[in-house]
């Protein structure tokens, strides 16, 4: 970390130079964009511009570091260094406000700062010596300790991090079975974050090992390239929010709500649920909407979602996502029998039986029917023929 700082940089103005300084303006032109998006995801974006903001100042340190006076540099990068304590849980948090409703994250505030706070005081505490002093308490192997220390807090920190976004993108995958009847691309995001903060974790773990094995940074793979590479990373999450401008969320309660042992609703009310849903399905056919999910499901019964949720969890043993898409498939099947099939794609055909995508399609044929829909339809046109 801060121990390359301490050696005065050579004054020079390069190539790589310019292509950072063009990443800094981005980020910039980013962190203030964000802000002026009008859609569902705002509070979101708020802290997403805080995210690109940390990132851009990461950015200009690696930049301007150099063109500063050697007493300044270092202790500019110390202070720069305590973004990689504020990354971590700014980008859980903008997950979490992405995916997910309204959350209260008062108690995660009040712990997890904890880290980028010490390390705050740290750097109040080298403001106490100077440069030469500095240099002496890391020549005698007082100073050393103390980096080792701050950069694998940092590490340790990332790394928890990651995991804490894995395990929230396990989550929304569970939990968006039973809100949501199609697939949303914020599944292959979350999916994107993390692989590529797993792969910045063993990057930065190879970068951590050689300084401390061989006492000195690889031209290639060290903490200041790393960190130029998660800012950019940074901007290709914010340039997401562009094309993606409308997320739906899932409720987090499903998971955060203990067990009710007791049956959430009585047998007249079940029974009534039922006949609205029957209702419902038979004369809106309302699983043709491609959109639909529990909230807009429930506001047209007159029910809440966790009432549908439950009915269909336990009277049906599905899921909201299984549910819908069952009747999907067998509205699919039905126009294939009327041989549909020779006239459109099957792509066509299940796009009118409210499918949003070909992936989604595929994967709820599959579940269904245990089978593709191609070799199902060539089955069931062989069988057609023998008993004709």
């Amino acid at each position: 970390m801060s121990t390359i700082t301490l050696l005065k940089p050579m004054m020079s103005f390069s190539i790589l130079d310019i292509f950072l300084f063009i990443g800094i303006s981005q980020g910039v032109f980013l962190s203030i964009s964000l802000q002026f998006i009008k859609n569902k995801n705002r509070t979101a974006n708020k802290t997403l511009s805080i995210i690109v903001l940390l990132a851009t100042l990461m950015l200009s340190g690696v930049v301007f570091r150099k063109y500063f006076p050697e007493n300044l540099s270092w202790r500019m990068n110390s202070i720069l260094d305590n973004i990689i304590f504020l990354f971590g849980p700014f980008l859980y948090i903008y997950v979490r406000q992405l995916v997910f409703e309204k959350q209260k994250l008062s108690r995660f505030k009040k712990t997890h700062y904890l880290p980028s706070l010490i390390h705050f005081i740290y750097f109040v505490w080298t403001l106490f010596y100077s440069t030469d002093e500095f240099e002496e308490m890391y020549r005698s192997g007082i100073v050393k300790i103390l980096f080792f220390i701050i950069e694998l807090a940092g590490l340790l920190s990332f790394i928890f991090y990651t995991i804490k976004l894995f395990d929230l993108q396990k989550r929304y995958k569970k939990i968006r079975k039973n809100q949501i009847s199609y697939n949303q691309d914020i599944e292959k995001f979350l999916h994107f974050i993390v692989i590529t903060l797993m792969i910045f974790i063993i990057l930065w773990s190879f970068s951590f090992l050689n300084w401390q094995l061989e006492n000195k940074a690889n031209p290639l793979i060290n903490y200041y390239s790393i960190w130029i590479t998660i800012s950019l990373f940074v901007y290709i999450i914010g340039y997401y929010n562009f094309r993606e401008p409308e997320i739906f969320r899932v409720s987090i309660t499903s998971i955060d709500k203990k067990k009710i042992t007791k049956p959430r609703l009585n047998s007249e009310e079940i029974q009534s649920l039922k006949t609205k849903l029957d209702h419902i399905i038979c004369t809106e056919q309302i699983f043709l909407q491609s959109n639909i999910n529990l909230n807009k499901l429930a506001k047209k019964i007159d029910t809440t979602p966790n009432n549908i949720s439950w009915f269909l969890n336990k009277i049906h043993q599905q899921t909201f996502y299984e549910f819908i898409n069952t009747l999907r498939i067998e509205a699919f099947i039905e126009k294939v029998q009327q041989g549909e099939h020779h006239k459109n794609t099957l792509i066509a055909l299940a796009i009118d039986v409210g499918f949003n995508s070909k992936s989604t399609f595929y994967n709820a044929f599959k579940l269904v029917m245990k089978d593709s829909p191609s070799n199902y339809i060539k089955k069931l046109e062989d069988k057609t023929e023998i008993n004709n």
